[in-house]
């Protein structure tokens, strides 16, 4: 019986060792990452840029949408034309 109680503490232990190394592990990883983006001097400028250009995406896709749909009116319009 102490054969198995061992080999389960031993187990056990080995699981906890793992957990650590993980935790540690992905503990240095967001304090490197951390590091790295409190370097970026000028966030402001970055964000002003990333704004500017979403807002040119939305007005790309707004525009795209009433051009299909122009274009579709357009289309079903002559066919029910000539269907007549």
């Amino acid at each position: 019986m102490k054969s198995i109680k061992g080999t389960l503490i031993q187990a056990t232990q080995k699981v906890k060792d793992s957990r650590l190394a993980k935790f540690g592990i992905a503990t240095g990883a967001m304090v490197a990452s951390g590091s790295a983006l409190a370097s970026t001097p000028d966030v402001g400028a970055t964000l002003a840029a990333a704004i500017t250009a979403g807002q040119t995406n939305y007005t790309t896709v707004v525009v795209g949408l009433l051009a299909l749909a122009a274009i579709g009116f357009g289309v079903g319009f002559i066919v029910s034309k000539l269907s007549r």
